[in-house]
């Protein structure tokens, strides 16, 4: 660890020992979300004025963060529905966001009319985690069939695609290859905060992948997190994961 990095971090956790001594920070406030079949992805507009949550039953709900409240469905859920996997806002744009199925289908809505714009299927898929570019011209899917596509954001058209790998237990020489895509279900995917070129994935077959858009492959690997989530974040150059197991769960790699 560069003593910048540890400069900053010991700042970071007086300054979480300040704030638990303050006694005036605001009461936590618990959302009854309902019998929704559990939450499955949550995401903030940029604004900080609306909370969406996508649940297990198919439902999207919209929540405003100054009253707590709920303030309308986009979508209605039913005993039959099918989850509603990721979700973001588009960059730049807190009346716009887009949603992602486990059935491979991604919806694009306007909270000005509560309706759908756009949809794009990504056949025999199930999409798992999505996330936008830095600038925003960017976004990246990932799923079961362990392919990446990287698509324009406002043509919402693919303009790349990283394949997987049938090796479910990668060897060491296969992390390394050009060919070293996933080789089980993708669960988490994050773009690097200011590089709008990279971002990294993350699944069940236990590595960590660095993606450049500018290259067709892997750039880099990591073996370790088993990932069944959105448990991927990034900080400057370190990445954050957090992996499904009873201990340690939380690592960081620099």
């Amino acid at each position: 660890m560069s003593a910048g990095t540890k400069r900053r971090l010991e700042d970071a956790l007086n300054a979480g020992k300040d704030i638990e001594k303050d006694s005036k920070l605001p009461s936590v406030t618990n959302v009854d979300f309902g019998d929704v079949m559990g939450i499955y992805s949550l995401n903030f507009s940029h604004n900080m004025q609306n909370m969406v949550a996508g649940s297990g039953n198919g439902s999207i709900q919209v929540y405003s963060c100054e009253s707590q409240r709920k303030r309308r469905p986009l979508k209605h859920g039913s005993l039959y529905g099918l989850p509603i996997t990721a979700l973001k806002f588009f960059p730049f744009k807190d009346d716009q966001l887009i949603t992602a199925s486990s059935d491979g289908t991604m919806s694009c809505w306007n909270l000005e009319d509560w309706n759908v714009f756009k949809t794009v299927d990504e056949a025999h898929n199930e999409i798992c985690a999505l996330d936008f570019s830095h600038d925003g011209r960017i976004f990246a899917t990932a799923g079961k069939d362990r392919k990446i596509r990287v698509y324009d954001a406002g043509t919402l058209q693919i303009k790349q695609t990283f394949g997987g790998t049938d090796h479910i237990e990668l060897t060491q020489e296969d992390v390394f290859s050009p060919e070293a895509g996933h080789g089980s279900k993708v669960f988490a995917l994050r773009f690097h905060p200011f590089d709008d070129n990279l971002f990294v994935t993350g699944g069940w077959d236990r590595h960590i992948k660095v993606w450049d858009v500018r290259s067709d492959q892997v750039v880099r690997s990591f073996h370790g997190p088993y990932i069944c989530g959105d448990g991927i974040d990034i900080w400057e150059d370190s990445v954050l994961t957090a992996s499904w197991v009873a201990h340690d769960a939380l690592q960081v790699i620099f």
